[in-house]
């Protein structure tokens, strides 16, 4: 049973929405798992042409959730994060992401998993972990993937946040 997630079959489409908005849905290592079962379920299902992913509030994904990394360190869940930031290379089915807030750090690693990632105009945008002097491995792979090592590079060693009209140009 999903406690992090909300799952949903309308027509064709998966609708899969993260569901921690008292958390800016970040990514604790249950909401991993779970959005992992829930991706390759969809992907299993034929009755299923696209999974929808989306979220509750006002945060599409504010990244890891740092209280659970500090709780359990760094090493903790670094499996689990690994499938799940390389998922969109092993489903075949399309993965189209629906961002209406903020997407920093890991859901930065998202967002390059999806195939499609559509965005509301002033969404904020960030590889954001330096900040808080980390490197982001887990999601770096996927980044680059989507948008060129260089890039992805200069987007990771600034920690800058930019908006949609920029997201979209990269």
């Amino acid at each position: 049973m999903n406690q992090n997630l909300q799952v949903s079959q309308e027509g064709r489409i998966r609708r899969i929405t993260l569901a921690r908005p008292e958390k800016r849905n970040a990514l604790s290592i249950a909401m991993c798992e779970e959005l992992i079962a829930a991706v390759e379920d969809a992907d299993g299902d034929p009755g299923t042409g696209a999974i929808l992913l989306d979220a509750q509030g006002k945060v599409f994904c504010a990244g890891m959730d740092l209280d659970e990394a500090l709780e359990h360190g760094p090493k903790e869940g670094l499996e689990v994060h690994e499938r799940l930031f390389t998922i969109g290379q092993r489903v075949t089915t399309p993965i189209v992401a629906a961002v209406q807030g903020p997407a920093l750090a890991g859901g930065i690693g998202l967002l390059c998993n999806a195939h499609v990632a559509v965005a509301a105009m002033g969404t904020n945008f960030g590889i954001t972990e330096l900040r808080i002097g980390m490197f982001p491995f887990v999601i770096f792979r996927a980044v680059a993937a989507a948008i060129g090592e260089r890039r992805a590079l200069e987007m990771t060693l600034t920690a800058r946040v930019f908006q949609t009209d920029e997201a979209l140009r990269i």
